[in-house]
């Protein structure tokens, strides 16, 4: 039966703090369904179900209003796509967590056992908790949906490309030198500079792959020296050896090779293979013609290096700070890069402190009866216009009104792109065999 103190908590991810699948006693909420199963397994009244079913728990009167408000929205946060709201969400929900064990009045020698359901960014900030676990909490096991795994490897980007701006005006004065101040022919002068212009780039992009091998085998000796650590370290929470000592079992992260957040950042993390699948030209062979060498020619000699020098890191700099919500200083001196599906050798995260449960199959029929549902979309759920805004004689809104009207419509709207767009990446905890599994 375990402790009758056992707790279970959501941790909801990004854009999700207006939502309430995390909440228990909401619309067939994920909290709810997951408390009928573990009723089946014997463990009753363990999802946290917020001041209404415990207002004994914490005294709020003497606390304060940060504490007051993370308990009293049951551990939600901001959820906005913000590296910074993520580290600010862990201190906030580690205080929650401090204060509902010391209203349990568990003790470091005898700690509320807790267990957590996280969904994409939430599981990060769950590891950025574990930095500095709360003291009268034992995390008996943690459930991981979608999570992207974050690992910060150290660049030089913003080396490369002050860098290439400079070699950009050396070549480009060493051309001009030889266009018009060379003693040879006007012809030669042209080969030359053309030459220089050329193999410009690709000579900047040899010198650059022969520091950055430089750098990998320098930083290789270092890590060999230091021991366990390894290249870079995760942008959330500790190394994997602390972690694992942090918890009892290795955590479960549930993941998708169908996850469109996952993809995307994949591509955000490994522009370069991108580039390389759908840009890049193959060789022509012969009998091809002269148009398709034209094209391999010029994307070898000038468009590929050009990417490769400046396209590439300004792309990996933009995702990371617009799609993953790392600032722009953290952004030019880090490689943030998802290692979630890529660890296929475990050598960042071990299995011993993760385990990946692929349920790419399992999310099938939930996203067959999510469609279902939204082809039965019940009227209610659209507000109608009720008329009871217009109060002149001819029927013309006012201002005022038509502002009113606008915001009901983008709000009809917006519940209707709820229902027509259904990604995987919300199926993790609207699947009933997911919820299982983690039961």
């Amino acid at each position: 039966m375990g402790d009758a103190r056992e707790t279970t908590i959501f941790i909801h991810g990004t854009w999700a703090g207006d939502e309430t699948w995390w909440l228990p006693g909401e619309d067939d909420s994920a909290a709810d369904r997951l408390e009928t199963k573990l009723q089946r397994r014997g463990l009753s009244g363990s999802v946290w179900r917020g001041l209404r079913d415990h207002p004994d728990v914490v005294d709020l009167e003497s606390e304060p209003a940060s504490t007051r408000s993370a308990i009293q929205n049951r551990f939600t946060w901001s959820g906005l796509n913000s590296h910074s709201d993520r580290v600010e969400a862990a201190g906030i929900l580690r205080a929650s967590m401090e204060q509902l064990a010391e209203g349990h009045g568990c003790t470091g020698a005898d700690p509320l056992p807790l267990h957590v359901v996280a969904h994409s960014h939430g599981g990060n900030v769950l590891l950025e908790i574990l930095k500095q676990p709360p003291e009268r909490v034992e995390i008996r096991s943690v459930s991981m949906l979608g999570t992207p795994l974050v690992w910060r490897f150290p660049t030089f980007r913003l080396f490369w490309v002050m860098l290439a701006g400079l070699w950009t005006v050396l070549v480009s004065i060493a051309a001009g030198w030889l266009l018009f101040q060379g003693a040879t022919s006007l012809p030669t002068r042209v080969l030359w500079a053309g030459l220089l212009l050329t193999f410009g780039p690709w000579l900047f992009l040899a010198l650059m792959m022969l520091f950055e091998r430089a750098a990998r085998l320098m930083n290789g000796a270092l890590v060999k020296l230091r021991g366990r650590r390894l290249r870079g370290r995760p942008a959330y929470g500790p190394d994997p050896h602390d972690l694992a000592g942090a918890l009892q079992r290795p955590i479960l992260l549930f993941r998708s090779a169908e996850d469109e957040a996952d993809l995307m950042m994949h591509f955000g993390a490994s522009p370069r293979d991108f580039y390389n699948r759908y840009v890049r030209r193959p060789h022509p062979r012969r009998g091809l013609g002269f148009g398709p060498a034209v094209v391999w020619l010029v994307e070898t000699l000038w468009v590929r290096p050009v990417a490769m020098v400046l396209g590439v890191p300004v792309l990996e700099i933009f995702v990371e700070r617009f799609g993953l919500g790392f600032n722009r200083f953290n952004s030019i001196r880090g490689n943030y890069e998802m290692v979630s599906q890529r660890d296929r050798d475990f050598r960042f995260y071990p299995e011993s402190v993760v385990r990946r449960v692929d349920v790419t199959t399992t999310l099938i029929p939930a996203l067959r009866q999510r469609l279902h549902a939204g082809v039965e979309l019940e009227l209610d759920e659209i507000s109608e216009p009720d008329g009871s805004g217009i109060t002149t004689e001819d029927g013309i809104r006012s201002h005022a009104e038509h502002v009113d009207e606008l915001g009901r419509a983008v709000k009809n709207i917006t519940a209707g792109l709820k229902h027509k767009f259904h990604l995987r990446h919300s199926l993790y905890y609207t699947s009933d065999a997911v919820l299982d599994l983690v039961a």
